[in-house]
């Protein structure tokens, strides 16, 4: 299913949180071969991680992170991200959808929903995905890769799981592995290199 984005050396997968981030990213990685690093291990927007992992040249990456969507378009100020090897992947969810999977989690979205307003500098009553997908549309016409995925189109992949009714929030069964190019203590000396 996203086999032919293998060309692309790192892949950033955003979106508003609950919207299908972490399966899609998981996805993209399986299909192109590239290490998975979920937004934890970047330190939910740590640029200075970030870029450890973005300026690696042993190997390709995908980086799930909902948390920098308010900053993705300016990464190649923050951090020098070339965008010419550089894809940026924007989940699209049904907001009914993204509003009845918060109240399943365990996560504190009226903080989220807080924080998402002060970056985006949005004094709205709007939704925080609503304030994301708005954005975007400026975005995506300053990013020379961009795609848009809905969650719907997942469901294709054989990575999807329809059942969920025994599943716990993500991040409180899934302890990502670190890529295996970082396993040899490299990350920890290019975090201690800037």
């Amino acid at each position: 299913m996203f086999a032919e984005l293998k060309k692309h050396r790192v892949i950033l997968v955003t979106g508003p949180h609950r919207s299908g981030t972490t399966i899609c990213a998981k996805m993209i990685a399986h299909d192109t071969g590239h290490d998975f690093v979920i937004e934890d291990e970047i330190g939910f927007g740590d640029l200075r991680k970030l870029s450890s992992f973005v300026h690696s040249n042993y190997s390709p990456v995908v980086i799930q992170c909902p948390f920098l969507t308010h900053i993705i378009d300016e990464l190649n100020y923050a951090i020098d991200l070339d965008y010419s090897d550089t894809l940026v992947v924007m989940m699209h969810r049904y907001l009914p959808d993204i509003i009845l999977s918060e109240t399943k989690s365990k996560v504190d979205f009226n903080a989220v929903g807080e924080n998402t307003r002060r970056a985006y500098r949005d004094e709205s009553d709007a939704h925080p995905s609503d304030i994301k997908y708005k954005l975007w549309e400026y975005q995506c016409a300053v990013i020379p890769n961009a795609i848009d995925v809905g969650y719907e189109s997942l469901k294709e992949h054989p990575l999807w799981i329809e059942d969920r009714s025994d599943m716990t929030f993500q991040h409180e069964i899934i302890q990502a592995p670190l890529p295996k190019v970082f396993r040899d203590g490299i990350r920890a000396i290019q975090y201690n290199a800037a």
